[in-house]
């Protein structure tokens, strides 16, 4: 019978895990990992259209409740046709990189002191429209800005920055194109749901937790490799194979 066919290699395999204990080590090594880990990560904004849909996400909304569900799509807050027109204008100029990236997150320095955070959302003639960190679209005129950087810390010219945005070419960014905001849709065993950002606190991503099987796979092949010299090894030789448990 079939059953009986596996049934010794199945006990020995079982054996030779018991006794030599690399696999259940390093299933308790992955363990230990997986338990330090966060259940989710926060995802920042800029980064939402990198989510994958299915992927379990957490919304915390700015009204204390917590939503748990599948990610659906991303809407961003400006029309497509701007978002083609400021990246061929920098893939067909010299200036790629003299300017931040769509959804790339910034720190604005103003020339009151001042310090703001948020995401990249495009060039005014005269202005940085950005994502603040209330969810909300915000402006500032390039004149009040005294220094533009990376959240790396990658330094603008924001002199620079000013003298091309004048060009007849340069791709502005018109404030009726930022009229709605950018939208997140879920969906649960209920129904579809959409959060405009305004509603939205933070959006966590389900953490992966796979430390518990890639510890027992590692030890495996160790146990496997002591098993099978202890059933080659000729009669009355002594293999000295020290397995995890010493």
């Amino acid at each position: 019978m079939k059953i009986k066919k596996y049934l010794a290699p199945s006990i020995l395999i079982v054996i030779s895990i018991i006794l030599n204990g690399c696999s259940l080590v390093g299933l308790g090594i992955g363990a230990g990992i997986d338990a330090i880990k966060p259940d989710y990560k926060v995802v920042k904004y800029g980064h939402f259209e990198n989510l994958k849909i299915g992927e379990e996400i957490k919304i915390y909304l700015k009204n204390g409740n917590a939503i748990v569900g599948n990610f659906l799509k991303f809407e961003p807050p400006f029309k497509n046709t701007y978002f083609y027109r400021y990246q061929n204008f920098l893939k067909s100029s010299h200036f790629r990189d003299e300017f931040p990236q769509l959804d790339e997150d910034i720190v604005i320095f103003t020339t009151d002191g001042e310090k703001k955070d948020g995401t990249f959302l495009g060039f005014g003639k005269e202005n940085i429209y950005y994502q603040g960190k209330g969810s909300l679209i915000e402006q500032i005129q390039l004149s009040e800005v005294k220094r533009l950087t990376s959240e790396n810390g990658y330094i603008f010219d924001v002199g620079r920055i000013s003298e091309i945005v004048q060009k007849q070419d340069f791709p502005i960014l018109a404030k009726s194109e930022l009229t709605k905001l950018p939208k997140l849709f879920l969906y649960t065993k209920q129904a579809s749901k959409s959060f405009s950002l305004d509603e939205i606190e933070q959006v966590a991503l389900e953490t992966d937790k796979n430390g518990k099987l890639t510890g027992f796979l590692v030890g495996l092949p160790i146990d496997l490799f002591i098993l099978y010299r202890i059933i080659t090894n000729p009669p009355g030789v002594q293999v000295n194979l020290t397995g995890c448990w010493k």
